[in-house]
């Protein structure tokens, strides 16, 4: 069942650009101009893979930051400015990093060295969190908590 899941997402990714490229010499009979009729091209893969889930829905979303260039529908000066903002990178890496220490294991590895100092009684598990976060309250106060 899985090879046929597979199968049906491989088909889905290659065929769908093949069947929306017919549109794009379309566009003085649609009613659009060269630019808009891209972008129309564009928005309905990402909806085809977006429903479909043939591409991770993450990755589906950065397909804008090298098809808008590439088409001539943004610069990518401005497709960047978009995407790049310093929040978004932020949280990027943050999830990047997370997945890096999921895959390693570290997660676990550092639950049981919380449990290894403090014990597995709730309340020294509360202590030993209160405990952590003193040493970061600091930091939160003297630079989210500014007024």
């Amino acid at each position: 069942m899985d090879c046929l899941k597979s199968y049906k997402r491989s088909l889905i990714l290659v065929l769908t650009p093949l069947l929306l490229v017919p549109l794009l010499p379309l566009y003085k009979e649609i009613g659009l101009t060269q630019r808009a009729c891209n972008c129309l091209y564009m928005l309905l893969l990402m909806a085809v893979y977006w429903c479909t889930e043939s591409l991770p829905l993450g990755l589906t979303a950065l397909i804008p930051l090298a098809l808008a260039p590439t088409m001539g529908i943004l610069e990518a000066a401005t497709v960047s400015k978009i995407y790049f903002k310093d929040i978004i990178v932020l949280m990027f890496a943050s999830m990047i990093v997370a997945l890096a220490i999921q895959q390693s294991g570290l997660h676990r590895r550092i639950a049981l060295t919380f449990i290894k100092i403090f014990g597995i009684k709730p309340q020294f598990l509360m202590l030993g969190k209160l405990d952590v976060k003193k040493d970061y309250f600091p930091v939160i106060k003297t630079h989210l908590l500014k007024v």
